[in-house]
């Protein structure tokens, strides 16, 4: 479904006022594919480029070269992204309800806003309330309402529990998974460990420095990881069951 070839990205260092002293290269040749209905997890620390992937897929930032597809055509509505830090992606002067109206009506849907609260587990009566009245992990499930209102098939969840404590993680997570069943939605889940991967995705990818390191099947990397990198995160991660 979705086909990413030989992606990259560099940002310019800046030395003063409109002087470039040299570049950091974010993101160099990443390739790699998401099948309908999969999830695939981009995992390393922070620095590593994997948020950056994610805006180049999202198009919030544009690649210095290669080639982002889905289904065969450049990514349109049906890419959603579900951030970390759900109040601050959340504009404080909007309700609820008034937030997912405004969603609904960019991408023509005709669900409504009581059934986008009702797919994450919220009440309806809460459409004339705002961000700061809930919890962070109310606020996440908001923000997966708001992804949910363009009928995504790739939604890009980019350390979407690691603001939240383990008991919220794994309602996360489970509500996450559930809405891949129920709607046939892939996902590229970014994160910066192993903690929740093994219970999520299907397919694992390394990434450090900007660079794929190592990828494939969860339980293979898992087992039998070939890359030093890759052993290191294994040996920090604390498993979270859901």
């Amino acid at each position: 479904m979705l086909d990413v070839k030989n992606l990259s990205k560099k940002f310019p260092i800046e030395s003063g006022l409109f002087k470039v002293k040299g570049y950091v290269q974010a993101v160099k040749n990443v390739s790699f594919s998401i099948a309908e209905n999969e999830i695939v997890a981009l995992v390393g620390e922070s620095g590593s480029g994997k948020s950056t992937v994610g805006k180049l897929i999202q198009g919030l930032i544009q690649p210095d070269a290669g080639e982002i597809l889905l289904d065969g055509k450049v990514r349109a509505r049906e890419v959603q992204m579900i951030f970390q830090d759900p109040y601050a992606s959340l504009n404080p002067k909007l309700s609820v309800g008034t937030m997912l109206k405004e969603a609904l009506a960019l991408s023509k849907s005709s669900q409504t806003p009581a059934d986008l609260l009702k797919s994450v587990g919220l009440p309806a009566d809460i459409l004339h309330d705002y961000p700061h009245q809930f919890s962070g992990g109310q606020r996440q499930r908001l923000g997966i309402a708001r992804a949910l209102a363009a009928n995504p098939k790739l939604i890009i969840a980019d350390e979407p529990v690691s603001a939240l404590d383990v008991t919220i993680q794994a309602q996360i997570l489970k509500l996450l998974l559930s809405l891949k069943n129920e709607r046939k939605i892939s996902y590229l889940f970014i994160t910066h460990d192993l903690s929740v991967v093994e219970e999520l995705a299907g397919k694992v990818l390394v990434m450090k420095e900007g660079e794929i390191v190592e990828q494939g099947a969860v339980r293979e990397i898992f087992e039998r990881p070939q890359n030093a990198y890759t052993k290191t995160l294994l040996a920090a991660t604390l498993r979270v069951t859901i």
